[in-house]
């Protein structure tokens, strides 16, 4: 069914009248080798093929129609991923003088940033690993009107898709929920009672599909932009796409005679109210900005502020650097899970150089405020033709030990990637 809907869906898009429009297509093959073993298995495989099409209205200020189509296909071996095709947006809209509707699935322009913003967690993700996902939009109808310096924004959705991707769950021979993923995070097997052991089992419950599809959110954003400044206002209400997972207190003995117990898992969607605003000065070449939310479920407010340099000079492509913090502003009645979080509160910077024509060394730091866990990630893409690219890199985990990096420090890998663009 879903192979039927992708080419449906492909062929209407091409199908399209011939509006100005950009279009892509690329493939993707990437080789991973990590240093430690997983299931006797060091070596995984990614093949990725990226559809776009979108019209320019740019090009031809007078059209009215609009459209676009992202569409992501992923295989993995081994299959780590519980999905593997993805759709970032699917739209299509009408252009007029001062106002721009569309319908479908929208990711708007501000929310395509290449790291993390609070203002992020209300989109869904697709996630490949930890530290490969992307940002999807949001299914529903979406206003865009421009009137001088003034920008007001508006999406309303009666459908709610949550993330989607992450790791992959089954059965085994044994009839035990487990996952082959290498990312994780570590089940508990067993339970201490007294002075004995019992062993435990896991059971998800799925809420019915209707039941997680059919809820409404929605966001306005106002923003008064100029060539140097941008200021911005955003609420929302919306569910967080990202589950919570709940468990009955209680252990359920399923076979007495081997003294097992099972454990009820109950994934969940919160819903939360967020006021967030964002900030930008650009001067010359120099980019400083700054992200903030409070998002009132969790009693939590999120802050990303950091800087941005470009230069035109040949060699140094650009350099960025962020902080992103979170305060509780009162405490939470929830208890710490014993399996630790992502580090909310993190220093991060990125260095881009271009060496020489067509290729481009690139190197990021990231580490939470405490220097308990750290992420160096680098890597260089040659172009030997316009449309093929080569890259060699190597991602660096490290943490020490009840840290989320800390948990998946066997997990350092270099990889090879080759790609082609039609």
């Amino acid at each position: 069914m879903i192979r039927a809907l992708f080419r449906t869906l492909l062929l209407l898009f091409l199908s399209i009248p011939n509006v100005i429009a950009s279009q892509t297509l690329e493939a993707e093959t990437t080789a991973l080798a990590y240093a430690s073993p997983h299931l006797n298995n060091q070596l995984e495989s990614r093949y990725h093929l990226y559809f776009s099409r979108r019209s320019d209205p740019l090009a031809d200020p007078l059209a009215q129609l609009q459209y676009g189509l992202s569409l992501d296909l992923w295989g993995l071996i081994p299959q780590d991923i519980s999905d593997w095709v993805d759709v970032r947006e699917a739209f299509a809209g009408l252009n007029f003088k001062n106002l721009n509707l569309q319908i479908g699935r929208i990711l708007p322009d501000w929310a395509k940033q290449d790291i993390d913003s609070p203002l992020q967690k209300m989109f869904p993700k697709f996630t490949i690993d930890p530290l490969t996902h992307i940002t999807d939009g949001i299914v529903g109808i979406y206003s865009h009107y421009q009137h001088s310096l003034l920008n007001i924004e508006f999406l309303y959705s009666p459908l709610f898709l949550p993330n989607r991707g992450g790791v992959r769950f089954e059965k085994g021979p044994d009839q035990r929920l487990g996952s082959i993923s290498r990312w994780l995070p570590p089940l508990f097997n067993e339970v201490k009672v007294g002075d004995g052991v019992i062993p435990l089992d896991y059971a998800l419950h799925l809420p019915a599909v209707k039941d997680i599809l059919l809820r409404e959110s929605g966001f306005i954003r106002f923003s008064l932009q100029t060539k140097a400044i941008q200021l911005t206002l955003v609420g929302a209400d919306f569910f967080d796409p990202t589950p919570t997972l709940s468990y009955d207190a209680k252990l359920h003995i399923r076979d007495e005679s081997l003294l097992q117990a099972m454990v009820h898992l109950y994934p969940e969607f919160s819903r939360e109210q967020m006021l967030g605003f964002q900030s930008k000065t650009i001067w010359k070449n120099i980019e400083l900005f700054n992200d903030g939310a409070y998002f009132n479920r969790e009693s939590i407010f999120k802050n990303r502020t950091g800087i941005r340099i470009r230069t035109d000079h040949r060699f140094l492509s650009e350099w960025v650097a962020a902080a992103l913090f979170s305060k509780h502003l009162k405490d939470t009645t929830n208890a710490p899970s014993p399996i630790p979080d992502r580090p909310e509160e993190t220093l991060f910077s990125k260095i881009s150089l271009n060496l020489w024509s067509a290729s481009q060394f690139s190197f990021s730091y990231e580490t939470d405020f405490s220097m308990k866990q750290k992420i160096l990630r680098g890597s260089l893409s040659l172009g030997p033709f316009a449309q093929m690219q080569f890259g060699i890199g190597f991602d660096i985990l490290s943490g020490e030990d009840h840290t989320y990096w800390g948990l998946f420090r066997g997990n350092d890998r270099i990889w090879l990637k080759g790609s082609y663009v039609f």
